[in-house]
């Protein structure tokens, strides 16, 4: 009898996990069905996107630059002083003299570590090929509405936390740590104003970054290219 329920109590445990991890498949292919499919998606291999960033009161144009697996580039000029940060696949760096780099600095490992996924344009797609796991954590009120939260962990071991909006299946928040000025704070960033480019590929056209409650950005998409031909040595440190 106590082997019996032994044996009950296991398949139990089983299909629950089993049913665990299906749903969590069932809300990544829904995600990526939102977004445009996982036919059309994996035909993107590089974007450059422009975008318009308000910080502490002043404008900037930002240009991001990804080369699917290979590289993600951000650059800013704010106030004259031109900001660059780039995660690559050996880890990333940084110059911004605003903040006492004059010369391209390594990132710190877990900060590189944390920010490795940025290296994928669609971060969900063929995720598991790449070592990374997710969990669902249940679903919390994101905005009025209800959202998945799911726990991404890397294959460097960092975790980050997407909110996929249970109706529109959109990631519409994406929560992790990070490093600023020596302190380790949670970036906290909102998606919003959802459009289809032309070739069927569904973005945010607002980004909202709230950073530790420290500084706050908010940036608008007012460009954006795919597929352009973009050479993977704007990735490396000079």
């Amino acid at each position: 009898m106590l082997k019996q329920k032994s044996l009950l109590a296991f398949l139990c445990l089983f299909f629950l996990t089993q049913l665990h991890a299906q749903s969590i498949e069932e809300i990544v292919n829904k995600h990526l069905d939102a977004i445009g499919g996982k036919q059309k998606l994996a035909t993107i291999s590089s974007v450059k996107m422009e975008n318009q960033m308000e910080v502490m009161g002043n404008e900037a144009i930002t240009t991001i630059t990804i080369l699917n697996g290979k590289g993600y580039r951000t650059e800013s000029e704010i106030m004259g002083s031109k900001m660059i940060q780039v995660i690559n696949e050996k880890g990333g760096w940084v110059q911004s003299p605003m903040m006492g780099a004059t010369e391209p600095q390594d990132l710190p490992e877990a900060a590189a570590k944390q920010a490795a996924g940025q290296i994928y344009i669609v971060p969900l797609l063929d995720y598991a090929s790449r070592g990374t796991t997710l969990a669902l954590e249940g679903k919390e009120n994101i905005g009025g509405s209800e959202a998945f939260k799911i726990k991404v962990t890397n294959k460097e071991g960092a975790n980050i936390f997407m909110y996929i909006d249970a109706n529109t299946y959109y990631l519409t928040r994406l929560v992790q740590t990070a490093e600023l000025m020596g302190q380790t704070i949670t970036n906290t960033i909102n998606y919003s104003d959802f459009k289809k480019t032309e070739m069927g590929w569904v973005v945010p056209y607002i980004t909202d970054i709230d950073m530790g409650g420290m500084m706050q950005l908010k940036n608008k998409l007012v460009k954006i290219d795919i597929n352009p031909s973009i050479d993977s040595a704007i990735f490396e440190k000079k």
